[in-house]
């Protein structure tokens, strides 16, 4: 969590574990710390965690602002603007800062990121054109110091044990037995996350009770029960012919351990190679980096797999098209090189638009679908539509009400391909949603777009990189 003061600019940054609000709080109040003094407002994007809902804090931090008696501010969505000051400080660290360093633990990296803050806030902002240090103690004079005690951020569980000796907290399962052992009478002792432990009195356990065995170890159902009477009558020779309980071991305890913890990583893909990699690993002597890494592609490649498949379904294309089905020797005017180049998605990066003229049948439909199949795969959604498909979606949501929130939903999708403009005219009152559609999208994502080329009827097609104008 990085944190900006407005007028000096002055940052300070704080290691958190997890977008919770309890981590939320405590990297705030770290950076409250570092920078030595409370501003009157504490002005937040709209963090789950932090902003319950239209506009209003969450109750945890509505009681941190208050106990620090201090105001908050939340951005309006869409706005990153809002913020650029502490986004270019975010983004200035992700690329000057993390690169290239190694961290012994958390706490080495938490020093390490103090001293690379101290030395940004003692140079020359280039827009203040002063160093955020020089600028900060005028600051600090006028707001407010710090108190003596920061409000206390620590999580906390108030949960029932049950009688078995594994407690449940926080999706993880914590067992007693390494705590209190076998229940005794009076007090029972469980784990806190932060090594220290809390105690509840056990009620109605006899002196000597035990615990019952954890839920996953089979071999305590499998031991052998006392014999009982035989019983008298018919069922007698039955009854004699019948011997204990065999004792039934289906898994270990380390497979059931690892099929558990894979159940909870949910990686179904690396649960089912595991057998045939951990029997290859000791055939040919693997370390156990190696062990590891075979072990996780294989779940990656099946995530992608997945993944790909799944968005290239969503993305609703009417045929499945790639590059290497085009037929280059048919366009001979067409540049394979600039093909190729679209094709490994820098105008992704970049938020620009691809423009693809041409006389119809010449390829820019399969481009299109291509290289939007590429984005699939690469891990971008991507959604296919004609454009009068398009106007007709956007004119569906204003007749409704909703055009505003169908363009918020389109914004976030990083690649939308509007096929066959201008083959259908449409009139003016139409087209002012496709034109909001593309000026919302303007360097903020990319488009595709293809439609024939009167002026050029009878030409060559053309693929080409551009910005719609403005």
């Amino acid at each position: 969590m990085i944190a900006c003061l407005g007028y000096s600019r002055a940052g300070a940054g704080v290691l958190v574990f997890a977008p919770q609000t309890e981590d939320l709080l405590a990297g705030i109040a770290g950076c409250r710390r570092r920078l030595g003094g409370l501003p009157r407002t504490l002005v937040w994007d709209r963090q789950a965690g932090i902003h319950g809902h239209g506009g209003r804090p969450s109750q945890p931090f509505a009681g941190f602002c208050g106990q620090l008696k201090v105001d908050w501010h939340f951005c309006e969505p869409a706005d990153p603007q809002a913020k650029g000051a502490v986004e270019r400080l975010q983004g200035y660290a992700e690329s000057n800062f993390e690169p290239g360093r190694r961290f012994a633990n958390e706490l080495d990296f938490q020093d390490q990121l103090d001293a690379w803050f101290a030395k940004v806030n003692a140079r020359t902002h280039r827009t203040l054109r002063a160093r955020p240090v020089d600028r900060l103690a005028p600051e600090l004079a006028v707001m407010a110091p710090l108190p003596a005690q920061l409000p206390d951020t620590a999580r906390r569980w108030v949960t029932r044990v049950a009688p078995d000796p594994y407690l449940r907290v926080d999706t993880n399962d914590y067992s007693l037995d390494r705590f209190g052992g076998p229940a005794r009478r009076g007090r029972r002792r469980a784990a806190h996350r932060h090594g220290r432990r809390a105690g509840h009195r056990r009620a109605g356990l006899p002196a000597r009770a035990r615990l019952r065995s954890p839920p996953h170890d089979h071999r305590a159902r499998a031991r052998a029960r006392p014999a009982r009477r035989a019983p008298a009558g018919r069922h007698a020779s039955r009854a004699a012919a019948a011997g204990p309980l065999r004792r039934v071991d289906r898994m270990t305890r380390a497979s059931s351990e690892l099929t558990h913890l894979f159940r909870q990583l949910k990686a179904p893909a690396a649960a089912r190679a595991l057998p045939k990699l951990a029997d290859r690993a000791r055939q040919e002597d693997w370390s156990f980096e190696q062990f590891a890494a075979a072990l996780l592609k294989t779940e990656t490649d099946s995530r992608d797999s997945h993944g790909g498949q799944a968005r290239i379904k969503a993305a609703r294309f009417p045929a499945r098209k790639t590059l290497e089905e085009f037929d280059f020797s048919f366009q001979t005017s067409l540049r394979r090189e600039t093909v190729l180049h679209l094709g490994q998605l820098d105008f992704l990066a970049g938020r620009e638009n691809v423009v693809l003229l041409g006389p119809p049948g010449t390829g820019k439909t399969h481009l299109s679908i291509a290289i939007g199949i590429r984005a699939c795969l690469a891990g971008h959604r991507v959604a296919f539509r004609t454009a009068t498909e398009w106007v007709a979606l956007l004119a569906d949501a204003q007749r409704h009400g909703r055009l505003d929130t169908e363009l918020d939903r389109l914004q976030r999708i990083p690649l939308l391909i509007v096929d066959e403009v201008g083959y259908i005219p449409f009139d003016p009152q139409a087209a002012n949603p496709m034109f909001m559609l593309v000026s919302r999208r303007y360097e903020r994502a990319s488009l595709i777009v293809t439609s024939n080329n009167p002026s050029r009827a009878g030409a060559r097609s053309s693929a080409t990189t551009s910005s719609p104008p403005r």
